[in-house]
């Protein structure tokens, strides 16, 4: 089964994760024991994503609080103030939102598709 992968680039805040063009590069299968691929198994048992499975991907965003915490994140990032709780907090949004980002990318393209009659 293939898997996108995106471009991999350290982002400074997971506020430009969420707002990066996720790159394709080509498809690739993901290590059963990556977050992703756990992820994807949470989300899909069965391993097919669904049209309803999809729309609600598309629903999922971070809250106000977690964007602005986000943003304060970035800012204290870039003038170099993370404390090594703070930079722990920005690594785990920006896992969050990649993974949401991949899982946004395969709901859309999933969308996209033509519907299939009889199946």
């Amino acid at each position: 089964m293939s898997r996108w992968v995106a471009v991999s680039r350290k982002f400074r805040s997971n506020f430009e994760v969420v707002n990066a063009k996720i790159i394709i590069m080509k498809t690739a299968t993901l290590s059963p024991t990556t977050e992703a691929a756990i992820w994807a198994r949470v989300i899909n048992p069965s391993g097919t994503l669904t049209t309803p499975v999809a729309r609600a991907i598309l629903k999922l965003e971070f809250s106000a609080a977690d964007q602005e915490r986000m943003h304060e994140l970035s800012r204290k990032a870039q003038e170099g103030e993370l404390s090594a709780e703070e930079q722990f907090e920005i690594d785990n949004f920006e896992r969050v939102g990649n993974m949401l980002a991949i899982l946004k990318s395969r709901a859309r393209k999933l969308l996209k598709r033509p519907a299939r009659r009889g199946a």
